[in-house]
């Protein structure tokens, strides 16, 4: 009975402290709610109050230089139409008789004329746009206003248009603080003026490339990215606008991103794509400055201690651009490739660096308590599957697009590091074996005959692709006999 009475009290106990939990539970979420509310709250109201005065301080200055410009082509406009009209006069005067040049005056008047005329009507109704914004600009979203429109093309041109050529460095200062607000909608469409400004002259260009300078060494990586996406735009505007004097320095400005003390290997890996990208947008002098980026990633891997994978994929990228790059036979592109291998010694160099990364992969391993696997992580992103396809995807790319032999010194090397070393794992076997079996016709013949009996046939089969190696070189040693 006592023990009845005693689960009784214990279950009424237990009852009470759920009912406790349940209360404290959904007090604690009234108040987090409330709190959350709040704070929801202030900070629309922070963030509305702010942009409004921002964008309305930009939207006010930009009525009224768009004002004083109208003056100025209503100006230009009066002194051309009493132009014209002595012209016509003259004419008249004459019997219909003019100089050539006259006439052409007369053209070209006209001509300024109507081209005035339709500027002056798109500022106009830039500036009527403007004072309905700012008329009815409390009834709008922010997200609405003119510079954080993600969509906004079509105006951003305009501005670049008309106040392009004419912008002071104090006005392209003003313009990139316009963007330095943490909000992308707004930076994306700042770094689209800046993008276009940079066409209308060389001046204007060395500022805003002497800005980005100055705002990378202190910036986040996400602002960075911001920036390496600008220089590929103002590469691409100067493109179109065949200002190949400033893709040029684009380039070199992605390439010194690429190589800045302290990037991330996300960083390098997108700047790097970046000035692909903008090297393939190239249409004039497009093999002499592919050759000048080959030869410095080929200095990269030449004086680095280091393996530098972004560097070899990004050597390996730019010779297939080469390659694609025009149709039929590149004389300049078979002459690029054999100077890399005569005056470079790119396959050694390649080969090199595949023995040094697999070293670099074995020493990671150790170092974090394990041994050698695909996965082995070798500069903090490439795993050392990952390595020894680049260097063995370049160096087939070197022997089949180059006309090369690879040659019994540089055979040795690669059986060497990937298959006579106490340290290989059987992933390391297996990419030499393929690689070998697809490079069959890139082997000087006296190379495949030593590879096939000093090499293959010293080894026990170990795998299927041994064994497809074994039969492809079997295969071609018999036909090279029989010839």
């Amino acid at each position: 009975m006592a023990a009845m009475n005693d689960i009784k009290r214990i279950d009424k106990v237990v009852d009470e402290i759920v009912d406790l939990q349940a209360n404290f539970k959904n007090d604690i979420e009234a108040r987090v709610d409330a709190k959350l509310d709040k704070y929801d709250k202030v900070l629309e109201e922070m963030v509305q109050a702010k942009l409004e005065s921002k964008i309305n301080e930009f939207n006010i200055r930009g009525t009224h230089g768009f004002e004083a410009r109208i003056e100025s082509s209503r100006v230009k406009i009066d002194g051309l139409e009493k132009k014209v009209k002595d012209l016509e006069i003259k004419l008249e005067t004459n019997n219909g008789k003019i100089s050539i040049l006259e006439a052409a005056r007369f053209i070209t008047a006209k001509k300024r004329i109507l081209d005035l005329e339709g500027s002056e009507i798109d500022l106009a109704t830039s500036i009527e746009d403007q004072n309905d914004h700012l008329t009815h600009g409390n009834e709008e979203s922010p997200k609405k206003m003119k510079m954080s429109e993600p969509d906004n093309t079509d105006k951003i041109k305009f501005l670049e248009l008309i106040l392009g050529p004419n912008l002071s460095s104090e006005e392209i200062h003003s313009i990139w603080n316009l963007g330095e607000e943490d909000w992308s909608p707004v930076m994306d469409n700042v770094h689209s003026i800046l993008a276009g400004i940079s066409t209308r002259s060389q001046v204007q260009f060395n500022l805003i490339n002497k800005i980005i300078k100055k705002k990378w060494r202190m910036c986040s990586t996400r602002i960075k990215k911001k920036l390496i996406a600008l220089l590929v735009d103002i590469g691409k505007e100067n493109v179109k606008a065949n200002q190949i004097n400033v893709v040029t320095p684009a380039l070199a400005l992605l390439w010194e991103a690429a190589h800045s003390p302290a990037t991330t290997h996300q960083l390098i890996d997108l700047a790097l794509k970046g000035h692909l990208n903008l090297l393939s947008e190239l249409k004039v002098n497009v093999d002499s400055t592919l050759r000048q980026y080959i030869l410095c990633c080929v200095c990269d891997i030449k004086n680095s201690n280091k393996v530098v994978l972004p560097i070899i994929k990004h050597l390996h990228s730019c010779l297939s651009y080469g390659n694609r790059s025009s149709s039929g036979y590149n004389k300049a592109f078979k002459q690029t490739l054999l100077e890399l291998n005569y005056k470079h010694e790119i396959v050694r160099l390649i080969c090199t660096s595949l023995t040094k990364a697999h070293k670099q992969a074995v020493e990671s391993a150790k170092q974090s308590g394990g041994v050698l696997k695909p996965s082995t992580i070798i500069n903090t992103k490439n795993t050392h599957e990952e390595s020894v396809l680049i260097h063995l995807g370049l160096l087939q790319f070197l022997l089949k697009q180059g006309d090369l032999y690879l040659s019994w010194r540089r055979c040795e090397e690669l059986w060497d590091t990937l298959i006579n070393n106490k340290d290989c794992i059987e992933m390391d076997k297996g990419c030499l074996f393929v690689w070998f079996t697809n490079c069959f016709t890139d082997l000087e013949d006296e190379t495949k005959k030593l590879l096939y009996e000093k090499k293959l046939l010293s080894l026990p089969v170990c795998s299927v692709s041994h064994t497809h190696c074994l039969q492809k070189y079997l295969q071609g040693v018999n036909e090279m006999n029989e010839d």
